[in-house]
């Protein structure tokens, strides 16, 4: 029995005392961009999120942000308690419970989450992926071009903002457009989810405007009740055939970047972003024999990562990668009290990530678990 233990101990070790593992192993490696949003590339910081996948020939930036919400009420729940529901179920009458809870929550397109806008760049000038990296130490996505040409892409670790470039462009005109949701038109989107057909048009914003300049483009849209969020994209050529970018989202107030250097090399920034993911990945590392297991471990580390800080808004349904269909999200991208939630946490105790796992409510899913 003892030879067994010490053998379990060897195969499944947690080491503390430094990061020493390579994570090459475990990134995700594509020769293609994927064409779903909800099979991209995703990256985020606990605050901001991004999709990179392929849209009618665009290379897309899904940009998210994980406070947008319309959090208007469909429906009154204060007079509601379980035992009044408990009551129904006896009754076999639970058409009532489902008439005042269920019906409201269908029928009305808030409260939900709010996707931000996304950013597209012209495949046409770029030429054919044959190579698309996500870099799981580093949080980089990296794309790569027949013709030579490389796209980069990361989100700060703790600064809310994003970063892209371009190096070796062969089309020196390539410029970013910034592509807003149909917040208010009456475009019918064909969702690929729960609630598909009810369009984001369906919340009744008002028109949001678009500001351009030679260097960078603002989206503001109105939302509810005077509340607004706006989208800053800003890009700077440096040096021969490079383009360097930001981005960011604001939730009531303005959005604003540091500007980009026209002789810098690289955002100022990284330093500190793979300094942030280097102190992640060292609070733990695992070996198993099974290599498709252990490189699932770290592919979910490295989603807490990413989607989980304190200070944070805690894990929602899709957390900070938003549905980009023109439609409302999936169960409008809401919490679910249920293991919905309770898997997305349960990395940061075994993984010694405690300050990612400091958003959610103490006793968020007790009873759940319980049972």
């Amino acid at each position: 029995m003892k030879t067994k233990v010490t053998i379990l101990l060897l195969l499944i070790c947690f080491s503390f005392a430094g990061y020493a593992q390579r994570l090459k192993p475990y990134n995700l490696s594509f020769p293609k961009l994927a064409d779903k949003w909800d099979e991209a590339m995703p990256l985020g910081n606990g605050m901001l999120g991004v999709l990179i996948w392929e849209k009618n020939n665009k290379l897309r930036l899904s940009l998210d942000r994980a406070d947008l919400w319309d959090e208007r009420k469909a429906m009154d729940i204060s007079k509601f308690n379980f035992k009044w529901v408990e009551e129904q179920v006896h009754k076999n009458n639970y058409a009532a419970v489902q008439k005042l809870g269920d019906e409201p929550y269908d029928r009305s397109p808030f409260p939900t989450k709010l996707p931000a806008a996304a950013m597209e760049f012209d495949l046409a000038k770029l030429g054919k992926v044959v190579a698309n990296d996500l870099d799981i130490e580093t949080a980089l996505n990296t794309i790569k071009f027949d013709n030579g040409t490389v796209f980069n892409c990361y989100i700060h670790a703790t600064e809310q903002r994003g970063y892209f470039s371009f190096s070796d462009l062969k089309a020196t005109d390539l410029l970013p457009a910034l592509i807003v949701h149909n917040y208010s038109n009456n475009q019918t989107e064909k969702g690929d989810n729960s609630h598909a057909g009810v369009g984001l048009q369906k919340l009744g914003y008002g028109k949001g405007t678009v500001v351009n300049t030679a260097n960078s483009v603002r989206y503001h849209q109105p939302t509810y009740d005077g509340h607004y969020f706006e989208v800053l994209v800003q890009w700077q050529k440096t040096g021969k055939n490079k383009v360097i970018g930001s981005w960011t989202i604001t939730s009531d107030k303005t959005a604003s970047l540091p500007a980009i250097s026209a002789t810098a090399k690289e955002p100022t920034g990284w330093p500190q972003h793979t300094a942030w993911w280097k102190n992640f990945w060292s609070k733990s590392s695992i070996s198993v024999p099974d290599p498709v297991i252990q490189k699932q471990y770290y592919l979910e580390m490295y989603k807490l990562g990413s989607v989980a800080r304190k200070g944070a808004p805690a894990i929602t349904l899709q957390a900070v990668w938003t549905a980009d269909n023109g439609s409302l999200p999936p169960w409008k991208g809401d919490f679910h009290n249920d293991l919905n939630t309770q898997l997305s946490y349960w990395p940061t105790y075994t993984g010694n990530r405690l300050a990612e796992g400091q958003p959610l409510p103490i006793g968020f899913g007790k009873s759940e678990t319980a049972t």
